[in-house]
């Protein structure tokens, strides 16, 4: 845990010490750390509206013998396609404990 702590016991006399170089380090530090959650939920919705998008189903997807001239993607590719994602989250968080 990291802790903030004034040396000199003045503590905090305005706002603006709160920047002050001695917190630089814990200030990072909470600020990575909020990232994270925020790059979880981004992650699954940004990739999960890119599946339905015009662009992406014509060059990954197959075409649709029902509807010549038409794309789609399978539902086992779709999943396949979120599960890669999860793996990488995964790999990403195992990752993360030996480097800090």
């Amino acid at each position: 845990m990291v802790a903030a702590v004034h040396t000199k016991g003045e503590g905090l006399n305005k706002f603006t010490d709160f920047f002050s170089k001695e917190y630089r380090r814990a200030i990072i530090f909470c600020a990575l750390v909020t990232l994270a959650p925020i790059a979880y939920g981004y992650d699954g919705t940004y990739f999960t509206a890119l599946l339905e998008t015009p662009t992406f189903i014509r060059q990954f997807g197959d075409p649709d013998p029902k509807n010549p001239g038409d794309y789609k993607i399978s539902s086992s590719d779709q999943s396949l396609w979120v599960s890669i994602i999860q793996v990488g989250e995964v790999v990403g968080s195992l990752a993360a404990g030996p480097i800090g």
